[in-house]
């Protein structure tokens, strides 16, 4: 069973029918990582449909459902199945899951953010790792306008197999590291 974190009404610009398959557009505004097909189902007339893919579109993300759709639909989207940085159309880690855009934002905010009702820790650990170098390996470096990359397999992959509370005792030796690097 599905857990519904969230349903938005697509307008009728965000549908595109297409013989027996529609097209929904996802604006980054609502979904600013793209979901794994699995993540996301559109509800219509009582019936529900999962998506067979998700693209990036223009206006942020575009879902396959076979299905021919019209507005208004419902879509849902469960978050606590991880973002989709595996089956991407750019090379893994280009994906960009979360853009700074107030002062503040932590990692464990996005982290915790993306991960739903999932293991924010794995989350926190699998985005430092992928987004190293923009942090200068401070996990308190945001800043307005970073864009922090997806995870990709690998990232996910290292900190899954770890016991939850190792992931725990790594995010803190990680913030203490961050302690010292700012007061040098």
């Amino acid at each position: 069973m599905m857990a519904l974190v969230f349903s938005v009404w697509i307008s009728a610009q965000d549908v595109r029918p297409q013989a027996e398959e529609s097209w929904v557009t996802l604006p980054v505004g609502q979904v600013n990582y793209r979901p794994q097909p699995q993540a996301l189902q559109l509800s219509r007339d009582g019936s529900t449909y999962v998506a067979q893919r998700v693209e990036r579109s223009e206006k942020g993300w575009r879902a396959l459902f076979h299905v021919r759709a019209t507005a208004p639909a419902q879509i849902y989207l469960d978050e606590s199945i991880p973002p989709d940085a595996i089956s991407t159309d750019q090379p893994l880690g280009a994906l960009v899951c979360h853009r700074v855009m107030r002062p503040g934002e932590t990692l464990w905010h996005v982290g915790q953010q993306l991960a739903g009702s999932g293991d924010p820790y794995l989350f926190v650990l699998a985005l430092f790792a992928a987004n190293r170098e923009l942090l200068d390996n401070n996990p308190d470096e945001l800043r307005i306008g970073d864009e922090l990359r997806c995870p990709g397999a690998q990232e996910f992959a290292f900190f899954d197999q770890m016991p939850e509370i190792e992931r725990r005792a790594t995010y803190k030796r990680l913030l203490a590291y961050g302690e010292r690097l700012k007061r040098n």
